[in-house]
């Protein structure tokens, strides 16, 4: 499984396939109006955008990583994942 999403969470990538180690997908839609494109290598998220086509708080989950973003419509989140794979670093276009 890619994403989860339910009640105002977004979980990222929590049941990728093992024989996915590498990949890329563009276009899933979650509930609450968000579309989302992730990249992952050696089975582990690499980057995640995140695009809100409608105001939004949203708890963001990958791993033990657990963040809340809030957004209006029209904005554009870019998630990268520390080299470490401790924390998510946030970009807003």
């Amino acid at each position: 499984m890619l994403l989860q999403s339910s009640r105002g969470r977004l979980h990222l990538l929590p049941a990728l396939p093992g024989a996915w180690s590498d990949g890329d997908v563009a276009g899933l839609r979650a509930r609450g109006g968000l579309e989302v494109a992730l990249s992952w290598r050696a089975g582990r998220l690499v980057a995640a955008t995140i695009a809100f086509t409608r105001p939004a708080t949203t708890s963001l989950r990958y791993g033990d990583i657990e963040t809340t973003v809030e957004a209006d419509a029209g904005a554009m989140l870019d998630l990268i994942l520390a080299a470490d794979g401790t924390t998510l670093t946030q970009f807003w276009r």
